[in-house]
């Protein structure tokens, strides 16, 4: 292997066999693709050494991911051209996104890497793009958002067996916490269904509801209702897939640092970074089942029998860090710990950006502060 510009010596008619990744990720949200060799040759080719010194050249094609989401993500149908079935696109394509919202709702903003307040924009591929359009409830359905409680997540929708947020105006009299485990199914007077299911609940108050999605939730479209003694019932519409992973963050100023366990339990932080060879955990949710299931609303055993059914993993700058475990966090409700090590590929003496994926889908972004 070799990072180019490569120079080779070799004897007169004999082979050099080269061989070029067809795509590369440097970056978070930005692909490379090759495109060909500057004399029209394949990508792995083998070439015959001449005479005279010879020049090839591998060219490659920048490309970027444009994530677009809508809050509550339940009240629009999106329109993109041109569609792309991964989102990434050629860099400078002109994208237009526009979209239907629901009978009740009313579009009132852009925010992420976009802006005004009509709700259709041409986006321009320069650089990765996260849009997000923020849509106000103008029906009295008492829920304006449903949510990954660990972060936002490029996408949406919600995965089964995670922990959600759900937010609204007037959802409960009063604010309660519920005990870690088992969670309690009513809290301030309040209850959470879906369909006939009710859901655990971690904590209730006027502005915010956390709660524990069944493990078993079909993915699609879903109905949630919350219930509270003295005022109509609050309704509001989500999506369910499989996996939907975000990141546990904790906030200084305008940063978000990953929730990062040492073994003795304590956080790492900016003044205390994580150290080359320390094995470091990682907290979120939304990660999708595990390969064997923990009850819902009760905390998962202190042992690794709960391993995630799908594989995940984490990264930085376009490079996989391999976790050495990833599956329910012993002693907490509907949580997933990945455990890592802090070692190559990751650098020393920096604060590095990091996200999680799984299946294809990828989480929030974070900081992690490293010695």
């Amino acid at each position: 292997d070799c990072v180019t510009p490569c120079s080779f010596d070799r004897t007169i008619g004999s082979f050099l066999h080269v061989s070029a990744p067809s795509s590369m990720q440097p970056a978070a949200g930005t692909r490379l693709q090759f495109t060909g060799w500057s004399d029209g040759g394949a990508g792995d080719r083998t070439i015959t050494v001449a005479s005279a010194s010879q020049t090839f050249t591998a060219n490659y094609q920048t490309l970027y991911r444009l994530s677009y989401s809508a809050d509550p993500a339940g009240a629009v149908t999106w329109h993109v051209s041109p569609l792309t079935t991964d989102g990434y696109y050629a860099a400078q394509t002109a994208v237009a996104i526009s979209m239907d919202i629901a009978s009740g709702y009313r579009f009132e903003q852009w925010t992420g890497d976009a802006s005004g307040a009509t709700p259709a924009l041409t986006a321009i591929m320069d650089r990765p793009r996260n849009i997000r359009a923020q849509i106000l409830r103008t029906a009295s359905d008492g829920i304006d958002a449903i949510r990954n409680a660990a972060g936002e997540a490029p996408e949406a929708a919600v995965a089964p067996g995670s922990i959600i947020s759900i937010y609204g105006p007037k959802l409960a009299p009063s604010t309660e916490t519920g005990p870690d485990s088992p969670l309690a199914q009513t809290l301030a007077g309040v209850t959470v269904t879906i369909g006939d299911r009710i859901l655990p609940l971690f904590y209730v108050s006027p502005g915010q509801i956390n709660a524990q999605l069944p493990s078993g939730l079909a993915a699609g479209d879903q109905t949630l209702m919350v219930h509270a003694a003295g005022q109509p019932d609050a309704t509001g519409i989500f999506t369910a897939q499989r996996n939907a992973p975000a990141l546990f963050y904790w906030q200084s100023g305008s940063k978000a640092y990953l929730v990062a366990l040492r073994q003795d339990g304590s956080l790492v932080t900016p003044k205390s970074p994580a150290r080359r060879g320390e094995l470091i955990t990682a907290l979120g949710t939304g990660f999708g089942p595990y390969q064997v299931q923990p009850l819902d609303g009760f905390a998962a055993p202190d042992s690794e029998i709960s391993k995630l059914a799908d594989h995940a993993e984490l990264l930085f700058n376009g490079k996989l860090i391999e976790p050495e475990f990833a599956g329910a966090a012993p002693g907490r409700v509907g949580v997933v710990a990945i455990r890592f090590r802090v070692a190559d590929p990751l650098p020393a003496n920096a604060t590095i950006e990091i996200l999680a994926r799984v299946n294809g889908h990828e989480s929030n972004t974070v900081l992690l502060p490293l010695e």
